[in-house]
């Protein structure tokens, strides 16, 4: 089991691993509308926990970095969720080129 697959949730890693090259082109484009949805909402839930955490931390503790290192596995989840948002939406934007150039 490599780390990200211990970080994710299962739904989540399902998510990361469609993604992936090879993986994402396979996706119908139905498919890939839901998995995008369904990663932004992940990636926000997150990243707006992070942030959350952070500001929680950083008053208890008053240290930045304190903060920081407590909260860096949801940190981490959001950088992931964020890194698989951006390879499906880079799929969808070549699909979309192709559509146009080949209907132009």
């Amino acid at each position: 089991m490599d780390e990200t697959q211990q970080l994710l949730t299962e739904a989540e890693y399902d998510l990361y691993e469609a993604s992936l090259p090879g993986n994402a082109d396979k996706l119908s484009d139905e498919r890939l509308s839901q998995d995008i949805d369904r990663c932004r909402q992940a990636r926000d839930k997150y990243r707006d926990l992070y942030q959350r955490q952070s500001v929680s931390s950083t008053a208890k503790r008053r240290s930045r970095g304190a903060a920081l290192v407590m909260n860096e596995r949801t940190g981490r989840k959001a950088e992931v969720l964020a890194d698989a948002l951006a390879r499906l939406e880079e799929e969808q934007a070549a699909r979309a080129a192709c559509s146009s150039d080949s209907a132009g």
